[in-house]
């Protein structure tokens, strides 16, 4: 494989996906984002193009669908962003991101987002382990910091990825939107673009021009 093509084949793999709920919820559910394990309850629901929640769990939150989860190890380096409000806060941070891996977890402490469900705060995190600390279940991070390798290893088998929606104990009236993956796909089938796709053909059709000549001049000589 040429290096051009390589470069295209990485350039198809590692995509942007970008969730805006204009139509449906997209596939993603609600749950408890104070849990270990990313376990939902149900679709999450849908209103006027936004996720719509209010109290319906320990800590409500979102969870991500099947297609950013997996081996994301691409994504290391790259970012997720999002938009989120709660009519109601606490006026402190509260674990807003969590990477659930297959043997530990990540998040990061953000928050607290605007209490106008009309005009939600947009947060964007760089996914690296110096944005993270270790995540062990409640309502923050931990303070055990990560290894690089302990961060590209939940990357490389992300098992779930939770959004907090709920900033305030008690009741709760919150609104999410705008999710962007950044770099994300190296393992859900992304489709690459037609003029990539031209590319790899025709980095292909070189390859195998090139094995073609290499055949005919080794029967040549023997």
């Amino acid at each position: 494989m040429t290096a051009a093509l390589a470069l295209a084949v990485s350039s198809a793999a590692h995509a942007t996906i970008t969730y805006t709920f204009d139509s449906d919820n997209q596939g993603w559910t609600y749950g408890d984002v104070a849990q270990v394990t990313a376990a939902s309850f149900g679709p999450a629901p849908w209103t006027g193009g936004r996720l719509s929640l209010g109290d319906m769990a320990s800590q409500t939150g979102v969870f991500a669908p099947a297609a950013v989860l997996g081996d994301q190890s691409g994504a290391y380096g790259g970012s997720i962003s999002w938009k989120v409000a709660d009519a109601f806060n606490d006026g402190v941070p509260y674990a807003a991101l969590i990477l659930y891996g297959a043997t530990m977890n990540a998040s990061i402490d953000l928050g607290p987002p605007s209490t106008d469900v009309d005009n939600l705060t947009k947060y964007t995190v760089t996914l690296n382990e110096s944005n993270f600390r270790a995540f062990t279940g409640g309502f923050n991070s931990s303070a055990a910091p990560l290894t690089e390798a302990q961060f590209r290893s939940i990357l490389g088998n992300l098992q779930g990825i939770g959004f907090n929606t709920e900033y305030k104990t008690g009741g709760d009236d919150s609104r999410f939107d705008d999710a962007v993956f950044n770099g994300f796909g190296s393992s859900t089938g992304a489709v690459p673009e037609p003029s990539v796709w031209a590319f790899m053909i025709f980095g292909f059709s070189l390859v195998g021009a090139r094995a073609r000549r290499a055949g005919a001049a080794t029967f040549l000589v023997a």
